[in-house]
């Protein structure tokens, strides 16, 4: 599929682009997002045991429940220090 035209964009656009998703705020709502997303794989996998018919036991469930979100938090922490790592230049 063929456009057209070109999309032009002016340098002084790309470097407001680039302060706005640098910002703390942008920054904070982006990992939060990532947070979200990991839970939410995390939880799927989970809900698939559950399926299977295992961990439906109270505390079992509870465990795993608790589990989950802690691993959410260090997968995410993990992906988002990759990203910026190679978002920045870094090897």
């Amino acid at each position: 599929m063929s456009f057209p035209g070109k999309v032009r964009v002016r340098p002084q656009s790309y470097a407001g682009a680039l302060r706005c998703l640098g910002s703390p705020l942008t920054q904070i709502v982006l990992l939060g997002g990532l947070v979200s997303f990991c839970y939410h794989l995390l939880n799927g996998v989970r809900h698939l045991f559950f399926d299977l018919g295992y961990g439906f036991e109270l505390k079992r469930a509870r465990q795993s429940g608790w589990a989950v979100a802690a691993t959410a938090v260090v997968l995410a922490l993990a992906v988002w220090t990759i990203l910026h790592g190679h978002l920045a230049g870094a090897p």
